[in-house]
């Protein structure tokens, strides 16, 4: 695992946060949904543009996401984020 600084994840040129671990539809709901603010630091994240949330169904509707791409493979869910990057 990589970690990197909050500013470093803003600025950076693409992010993607990955969240397949259940108990993190919590964090993901608060990272889109929740005003911006230092007590959640993940809010602060939406700062960067080009921001993907990579999930499972599951946690995508547990953190009621709306814009959410069901790829119909991997290789075009891979696809998808190389789209999302260029």
């Amino acid at each position: 695992m990589l970690t990197v600084g909050l500013a470093a994840a803003v600025e950076c040129a693409g992010l993607m946060v990955l969240g397949f671990d259940p108990s993190k539809a919590r964090i993901i709901r608060q990272m889109v949904k929740f005003p911006e603010t230092a007590a959640v630091p993940a809010t602060l994240l939406r700062r960067n543009t080009r921001t993907v949330i990579v999930t499972t169904r599951r946690i995508a509707e547990e953190a009621d996401l709306e814009d959410v791409h069901h790829p119909v493979s991997a290789e075009a869910g891979s696809e998808w984020i190389i789209s999302r990057f260029s």
